[in-house]
């Protein structure tokens, strides 16, 4: 609307500025991605004070693996693919590793951790019927930050 407002008017400089200027955003949000500065790791540092807060409240284990789970909240909808997002806080960083490199004692913290929430079935997806694993398509895993995770989960 603007573009074709300044055309008619012949405000010739507003006209490029609007032209030229998602072109200008992308290049710049693309820099960033390829950097690793994500909207993810933005989302993290913004409230990095309450996370740190809560994992410096939990208890030391006898395993010396301490873990966090926190539901991030997801999106899709009927009939198109449901993404879970969960920020992990895992100090040994096994959430990384395999399912079949995991140590038993992590299995065993996450398991813990995982209570309540829908993180389950990224620990355990073998436990699933074979109709429901189909329906677990994907479960990524990235390092955003020290020993802080992001798992996606689409179903």
């Amino acid at each position: 609307m603007l573009f074709v407002t300044n055309a008619l008017r012949t405000n010739w400089k507003r006209m490029a500025s609007v032209f030229v200027s998602p072109f200008i955003a992308w290049s710049f949000f693309s820099l960033f991605g390829t950097i690793g500065i994500t909207t993810d790791l933005i989302r993290l540092e913004v409230s990095k004070y309450f996370y740190d807060s809560e994992v410096a409240q939990m208890p030391a284990t006898n395993t010396g693996i301490r873990l966090k789970i926190w539901d991030w909240g997801g999106i899709g909808g009927a009939g198109v693919p449901n993404d879970f997002y969960y920020l992990v806080y895992d100090d040994s960083d096994q959430i990384a590793l395999p399912l079949a490199s995991r140590s038993a004692d992590w299995m065993v913290q996450a398991e813990e951790a995982a209570q309540n929430t829908g993180f389950y079935s990224v620990i355990h997806p073998e436990s699933f019927t074979r109709d429901t694993q189909a329906y677990l398509k994907n479960i990524s895993v990235t390092k955003l930050d020290g020993h802080f995770f992001l798992v996606i989960q689409t179903l």
